[in-house]
């Protein structure tokens, strides 16, 4: 599994971030579970390692 922060926001959705140093910021509403965060990255994962492997 790919690592990454978690970043708790008020906001409505989740979205993964790509940094120019390949690391991995994970934003999500301040209610969301953990779970379901890992869920989002292990559902996305193939397409952050694509996004990792561009820079």
């Amino acid at each position: 599994m790919t690592d990454f922060t978690v970043i708790y926001s008020k906001r409505r959705t989740i979205c993964a971030e790509i940094g120019p140093d390949g690391s991995v910021k994970i934003r999500a509403p301040q209610n969301m579970r953990k779970r379901d965060i890992q869920e989002f990255v292990r559902m996305n994962e193939a397409r952050i390692v694509r996004a990792r492997q561009k820079q």
